[in-house]
């Protein structure tokens, strides 16, 4: 019997995960494409050409996972990772480099947009999500850390800001990390 409920419940999980019911969150799937194809760019230095490939195939892996429901971005990233795989197959630093920023920034566009929309619609899980998938900037002393797109989120989730400025502010925020001045630290 003890068996039987045992099984059971490995069933239903293993149903449960295939299903995607635990699917990472977005800001999972672009880290590990991210480190993925900078592994493959250190594989590359050390003269690993399997290890490069692996790296490049794990980063699709990872990278079909972000941009799932994106269909435009997804086509333009799976060229870009095409471009990695022949990169990594001549080893290619330069190429495989260059493959690598341009996928990083797909996602970046991919979730930029998926953070704003899910704040205009209110969808405070997905915007909170999203907002994640970016590039921070490290605060100076002539700057200040990033945040008022997380903290308009948390304004909506009070209830004293309207989905629509929220939105606005996590646009706001995003282009301000990627348009603002560069300060050499």
């Amino acid at each position: 019997m003890r068996r039987l409920v045992l099984l059971s419940v490995v069933s239903v999980a293993s149903l449960w995960l295939a299903t995607g019911a635990l699917a990472a969150p977005p800001w999972e799937g672009a880290s590990a494409a991210r480190l993925t194809l900078s592994d493959a760019e250190a594989a590359i230095i050390l003269g690993d050409s399997a290890a490069v490939q692996a790296k490049v195939d794990a980063a699709r892996g990872a990278v079909e996972g972000v941009l799932a429901g994106r269909p435009a971005d997804l086509a333009a990233a799976r060229r870009l990772l095409d471009d990695a795989e022949a990169a990594a197959a001549r080893l290619d630093a330069t190429a495989l480099a260059g493959a690598r920023a341009a996928v990083w920034t797909t996602i970046l566009h991919a979730s930029f947009e998926r953070a704003v929309d899910a704040a205009r619609r209110g969808d405070l899980a997905q915007a909170r999500s999203w907002l994640l998938v970016r590039e921070f900037r490290p605060p100076t002393r002539f700057t200040r850390a990033a945040a008022d797109g997380t903290l308009a989120l948390e304004r909506l989730a009070a209830g004293t800001m309207t989905p629509a400025a929220a939105a606005t502010a996590v646009r706001r925020d995003l282009l301000d990390t990627y348009d603002g001045p560069r300060i050499p630290q």
